[in-house]
């Protein structure tokens, strides 16, 4: 499922796509960065952080997920 989802060019239809996959595995931590990752892409700071807190939630040191989280606390400036 996270092959077909990368493949996706719209960053909208990829953060949907990841999140289905969320909702059918709230553990995977790496659909919700990837879900982050198209929120920041769309420049939607609140939402990425968010989704980066979900990450950081499962897997606390997953170092991609912080740098994201301050990417996105820098677009709320």
């Amino acid at each position: 499922m996270h092959r077909e989802a990368i493949k996706m060019r719209s960053k909208g239809e990829r953060a949907d796509k990841y999140r289905e996959i969320f909702s059918e595995c709230s553990n995977d931590y790496l659909a919700e960065y990837y879900v982050a990752a198209a929120e920041l892409e769309m420049a939607h700071g609140y939402s990425a952080r968010e989704w980066c807190d979900k990450a950081l939630a499962v897997n606390p040191k997953y170092a991609p997920a912080k740098y994201l989280r301050r990417k996105a606390e820098g677009l709320l400036k």
